[in-house]
């Protein structure tokens, strides 16, 4: 059993965005990053993916009506842009909704949780529901640890070539007509590989390190920083530091 966290997709994100804040959410306030991708998504996301999975159960659209007009108008708009998707899958592939694969790799556990992956011995499918209204390009999506983590687990599990997978990300809201679609290949496959190695072990030696040695933090201060929660653990006032033995004195607020 590996002494490090399991990883999931929104912890390399972080971990790639701001080490300083991954430090604050994950390892000094209880653990609140590695449940990220229960706590962050909004109620309505999470029903829609509740309602999808049920359908996928075999449960009739029409008895998935929620009193909640705008989600039950939008798995109707859904359903009939991509009836393919609503129907059975054809006997030669395997459907499966909500689940959770894990992978150990480098002494961690990588972990992905697949809105809807469809598997046959020759192809796999990644299926992933958006629920926010802002639409993502094929070139921001493509370089997300989500699509990286995702077909680079599903190509080493599933012992398909990379060619063999692709991702599909629905806009559910905005653009249910047409998804961003990533088709993965071995150069993708080879350079994430790369920077998971480089990643982990980066991350292990920071862990390893702390507390004695926080978390390095961004070099300047970006605008991302100017707008951050935390920002004044990360940049704090000097004349507040010099009143303030340690952070330690300042009482944690349970939210």
């Amino acid at each position: 059993m590996s002494d490090y966290p399991a990883l999931s997709q929104s912890t390399l994100q972080r971990l790639q965005d701001c080490p300083r804040l991954f430090q604050v959410e994950a390892l000094e306030l209880s653990g609140r990053w590695f449940q990220h991708d229960l706590r962050q998504r909004l109620e309505w996301g999470r029903r829609f993916h509740r309602l999808m999975q049920q359908q996928a159960l075999g449960i009739p659209i029409d008895q998935l009506q929620t009193g909640d007009r705008s989600l039950d108008q939008c798995l109707a708009d859904f359903a009939a842009a991509q009836p393919q998707l609503f129907a059975l899958p054809p006997a030669s592939w395997h459907r499966q909704t909500e689940c959770r694969w894990q992978w150990p790799f480098q002494d961690f556990v990588l972990v992905a949780i697949f809105d809807r992956l469809e598997l046959s011995d020759r192809a796999a499918q990644i299926h992933d529901w958006k629920t926010h209204n802002r639409p993502q390009t094929l070139e921001t999506l493509t370089a997300t640890w989500q699509t990286q983590l995702y077909c680079w687990l599903v190509t080493e599990r599933s012992g398909l070539p990379p060619e063999a997978v692709s991702m599909h990300y629905w806009f559910v809201r905005s653009q249910p007509q047409q998804p961003v679609t990533i088709h993965w290949n071995q150069q993708q496959h080879q350079q994430t590989q790369q920077q998971l190695e480089k990643s982990l072990q980066e991350f292990k030696g920071w862990l390893q390190a702390y507390p004695e040695t926080s978390l390095p933090q961004r070099p300047d201060r970006l605008q991302r920083c100017q707008t951050c929660e935390e920002r004044d653990r990360c940049w704090p006032n000097p004349d507040l530091t010099l009143a303030i033995a340690s952070w330690d004195e300042i009482p944690v607020v349970e939210l």
